[in-house]
């Protein structure tokens, strides 16, 4: 009889979790947990820690580029990018882009501030799904690149070049964009 509702308990757990979208019943749970004595309650557990997973997408955006971060998070990412590559064998690049204002323009912290808005944007619909960035100053974007080759920056630099200089709202602004090859030996 316990093998029975061990059996059979997966597919009560689908049943309340993604069709219901309710938890187990508490009487339900607690015939499990006797017929589950002395074995972990794994089973119970995935399926808890898929629907919060689930749950977690549902709720986000759809993302059509690169992901954004805080500068702390984009700290605490990189060593998984880090193993990422190496297990992949794909090159890392960290990308920097800087906006400066040009010389005699006439800007104010809020060209600055505003400048920086449609930057993020732009990188944001540039960049690919798998690249993270974050604001790493006043004036500047840093992003991790994940490359087959670690030459194929030049064209991640050409993509955001192009699409920076055809923004007219920019124009009173020079954007630098700079790259350094991490050291994978972390």
């Amino acid at each position: 009889m316990k093998t029975s509702i061990l059996n059979y308990y997966p597919m009560v757990l689908e049943v309340c979790y993604n069709h219901l979208q309710k938890p187990v019943p508490r009487a339900v749970r607690q015939i499990y947990h006797w017929a589950a004595e002395n074995s972990r309650l794994e089973q119970e557990d995935l399926m808890r820690i898929q629907m919060d997973l689930s749950q977690t997408i549902q709720s986000e955006p759809i993302l059509n580029g690169a992901y954004f971060c805080s500068y702390n998070s984009f700290r605490h990412i990189y060593p998984i990018f880090v193993r990422t590559a190496e297990r992949e064998n794909f090159a890392l690049a960290i990308m920097l882009i800087s906006l400066h204002p040009r010389k005699n323009a006439v800007g104010s912290r809020q060209d600055t501030s505003l400048a920086m808005n449609l930057a993020h944007q732009i990188i944001l619909s540039t960049l690919r799904k798998d690249d993270i960035f974050c604001q790493f100053s006043r004036s500047q974007y840093a992003a991790l690149l994940m490359m087959k080759n670690y030459n194929d920056k030049q064209f991640v630099e050409m993509r955001l070049s192009n699409v920076f200089s055809q923004e007219s709202r920019l124009k009173n602004f020079t954007i630098t964009i700079s790259f350094c090859h991490p050291d994978l030996n972390i």
